[in-house]
């Protein structure tokens, strides 16, 4: 069936632009994008968009892309809140649109979304004739009997999780590939995507770097070719997890890196980074200032428990600690300009390679 102003008047949309059509749901506005019809990309907003763009007339997450990269159709499924898609209405809607024949009209269907949006791409895919699925860091629900381990998403947890699709893996079972995009080292968005069940997964790890797979993905500039290459069928693991090491040398990337750590873990950490040269001058100048004074520390404490022995060689080990605590800030002052002295006299200290 062709995608006649008829048809669409019965599918509920009315014109509001050239090539855009908009129906409107009791907690949702749907814009309908026309233009090849090789695909359809249907996107699910994510959690903060509602919260900024409260109007229904917001453009559709994903139009300004699809409109100038790609020949591709969309459906822009638009909550008028932050309601994880769990208001009544939406599941009968595409249940109908697909009755009528929308998505008859298209060689192939992708369902495209993060976070929030990754949950409804999943749950919804078999409902919109979804052979592709791309799910970016996605819940798998927010029910919280199922996962009384997940702090985040209080607004979400709050919206009714039982009825249909409760569990998003429930309404994604007959799509040929579903993309998965997040942090395995984020736990709990690992344990999102080990409770879903979904067939012919392909996993795309980008580690450490938390809950914002999305923005490290754009701020690297691999996006928007990685949506061409799921879409278009030419998407290779080996060749993405090498692209995605690019994130090495965003600043977000160190701190998310660095804040898993503590304590020597740490320090590790900063000195693997700065022989990798990934550190920017002002983070290499604190890690230089830390390893300097952690030398003269040593040298402080050398010199220090020499003296402290020989005048106190009963001294228990208990007596020691406490006496070093005591002495430990003057005898670093000392070591500071001991390594000083040994600068001027023309000398260098490197850390072994």
């Amino acid at each position: 069936m062709a995608l006649s102003q008829r048809s669409l008047k019965k599918m509920g949309f009315s014109q509001v632009e050239p090539n855009l059509y908009r129906a409107h749901l009791e907690h949702y506005a749907v814009d309908l994008f026309v233009q090849e019809k090789t695909q359809l990309t249907v996107c699910f907003d994510h959690l903060g968009r509602p919260e900024a763009l409260p109007t229904r007339e917001r453009e559709g997450w994903g139009k300004s892309f699809l409109e100038s990269h790609t020949d591709h159709s969309g459906l822009f499924i638009k909550p008028d809140r932050t309601n994880w898609f769990r208001e009544p209405g939406l599941i009968e809607f595409l249940r109908s649109i697909g009755d009528i024949g929308l998505f008859s009209n298209f060689k192939k269907t992708m369902t495209y979304g993060g976070s929030m949006g990754g949950y409804a791409a999943i749950a919804f895919a078999d409902l919109c004739h979804a052979t592709t699925v791309f799910s970016l860091n996605p819940q798998a629900t927010l029910r919280q009997d199922a996962v009384p381990w997940e702090p985040r998403f209080l607004n979400g947890k709050e919206e009714d999780w039982d009825g249909p699709l409760w569990l998003a893996s429930d309404g994604c079972k007959k799509a040929s590939k579903v993309f998965l995009v997040y942090d395995r080292q984020f736990t709990l968005d690992r344990k999102h995507v080990e409770m879903m069940d979904l067939p012919n997964v392909v996993e795309l790890n980008v580690p450490f770097v938390g809950h914002k797979v999305p923005k490290h993905l754009r701020n690297m500039g691999c996006l928007d070719d990685l949506y061409h290459s799921i879409s278009e069928e030419n998407y290779d693991t080996c060749t993405w997890q090498k692209r995605v090491r690019a994130r090495r040398k965003l600043p977000e990337y160190r701190e998310t890196l660095l804040s898993s750590a503590s304590g020597p873990r740490k320090r590790t950490l900063e000195k693997i980074l700065a022989r990798l040269k990934l550190l920017d001058p002002e983070e290499l100048a604190n890690l230089e200032r830390k390893e300097k004074r952690d030398l003269a520390r040593i040298i402080g404490f050398s010199t220090w428990i020499a003296r402290y022995k020989s005048d106190n060689p009963s001294a228990p080990q208990e007596e020691i600690k406490i006496a070093w605590a005591e002495a430990r800030e003057s005898e670093t002052q000392a070591g500071i300009r001991a390594l000083a002295a040994v600068e001027r006299a023309g000398y260098q200290i490197v850390p072994p390679e």
